[in-house]
């Protein structure tokens, strides 16, 4: 019984060992069918012309040198904005961008180079004629000649070109870095103390225009009551002068007989007047008017009327430019002083070149008379309508509306009016002062 069992345990192993080695077998069986085959001289040539190809296509391709001249020609500008910042980020992205070029050259010039050692191993091995070779590399590829050592020579300068282009731009960006670092920006919590400094000045400022308000509203009060208690007295005199010019001729209507011989001497003098109250200037002017055939009462009154509404209107007036005072003027000039990027800006409206905003055109200083010039009122053109304009909208600097550009906004000519009816105003005022 022993010998039997380990007989059967013998076979079994050997069973085992002889399955082992029938799949080892089987494994290297399909690792030969499997393995790539050594490549014949046309798949090695078509590799070569597939590596130039690639690396013409990048250098034609790129235009990092055009980008990287663009960016360098806005540096004053950056700088002088406080945009170091921005100026770095566009620089370390053109930076990003060269790099990624020469690793996408230097790995097809590295397919190169593997495909002429190959290339030497196939013409050793009997795999391919060194006359074929030759012949080969006498071929050019888009004008790149295919002898290695032409092509290296093409790829080094490429290289080197790209190299140089990124130490400029390392360069630049340091320079950057070092104008970033003398810019001062502030926190964001010093943004916030100073936005709440700004907050509470307005809010001072608003309450200061408040109270200037009401104390303006105060004496204008005051005004009209010294006006009205003026209007009073001056109509009181008024009716006692009336009253005394009815009176009089009452007692020269009495019997001729009755009445003895005038005589000069009789007759009261301008003396007399003044001692019983009876001459004035009130006392002249309504005698005046009395002989021009008007009612010296009426004519009072509408004076008096008018200087109130002169007064009133005067006052509106008032504060009507004392909340526009934060309006700017606008300045109306032949030649103005423009920016350098503005120099060759044509003006919509007379069509001048590089002398003055459209906004400070003197030969169309009417909004009324713009208007008649233009189509647009949001870029001044005369081409398109409002509702077809695609430019940026801006507010007016004047009104603070979006609706118009700021050389077509009636609110300066508003202000102006008000000036000049202002000073008619108080030149009517004055004239009625010296009538009085």
């Amino acid at each position: 019984m022993a010998a039997r069992e380990h007989e059967y345990e013998f076979a079994k192993k050997r069973q085992a060992e002889e399955r082992k080695l029938i799949d080892e077998i089987r494994r290297k069986r399909a690792c030969v069918k499997n393995a790539s085959r050594f490549p014949t001289e046309k798949n090695i040539q078509s590799k070569i012309r597939n590596f130039i190809r690639s690396i013409l296509s990048i250098v034609t391709s790129n235009y990092l040198s055009v980008s990287f001249a663009n960016v360098r020609g806005n540096r004053p500008q950056y700088f002088a904005d406080m945009k170091a910042s921005l100026y770095r980020s566009q620089l370390e992205k053109i930076h990003l961008e060269v790099s990624c070029t020469l690793d996408r050259i230097r790995f097809a010039a590295e397919g190169i180079s593997m495909a002429h050692e190959v290339y030497n191993l196939l013409v050793l091995s009997d795999g391919a004629i060194e006359s074929s070779r030759e012949s080969f590399f006498s071929e050019d590829e888009q004008g790149v000649m295919l002898e290695p050592n032409f092509t290296a020579d093409f790829i080094r300068k490429e290289i080197d070109f790209l190299e140089e282009l990124r130490h400029q731009i390392e360069n630049e960006i340091k320079e950057a870095q070092i104008q970033e670092e003398s810019e001062e920006h502030e926190s964001a919590f010093d943004s916030m103390k100073r936005m709440i400094t700004e907050m509470r000045e307005d809010m001072e400022t608003k309450h200061t225009q408040l109270q200037m308000e009401i104390s303006n509203q105060n004496e204008r009060i005051n005004e009209m009551f010294k006006v009205l208690l003026e209007m009073k007295k001056t109509s009181s005199r008024a009716n006692e002068i009336y009253e005394h010019c009815e009176q009089a001729p009452t007692e020269d209507k009495k019997d001729p007989e009755e009445q003895p011989e005038e005589d000069l001497l009789d007759l009261p003098d301008d003396n007399d007047l003044k001692e019983y109250g009876y001459y004035d200037n009130s006392t002249t002017s309504v005698l005046n008017s009395s002989d021009d055939g008007i009612d010296p009462k009426q004519e009072s009154y509408r004076e008096d009327q008018r200087t109130l509404e002169l007064k009133e209107r005067r006052a509106e007036i008032k504060e009507y430019l004392k909340e526009m005072s934060t309006v700017p003027e606008r300045k109306i000039s032949r030649v103005d002083q423009m920016r350098y990027k503005d120099q060759y800006l044509v003006c919509a409206f007379c069509l001048v070149k590089g002398q003055h905003y459209s906004d400070s055109c003197p030969s169309y200083v009417s909004v009324k008379s713009r208007k008649k010039r233009v189509r647009c009122r949001l870029c001044l053109d005369s081409r398109h309508d409002t509702e077809q304009c695609r430019s940026e909208v801006k507010r007016c600097r004047y009104c603070g509306s979006k609706n118009h550009d700021k050389a077509l906004c009636i609110l300066p000519e508003d202000i102006d009016d008000n000036y000049r009816e202002l000073e008619e105003i108080q030149k009517e005022i004055e004239s009625f002062d010296e009538s009085y």
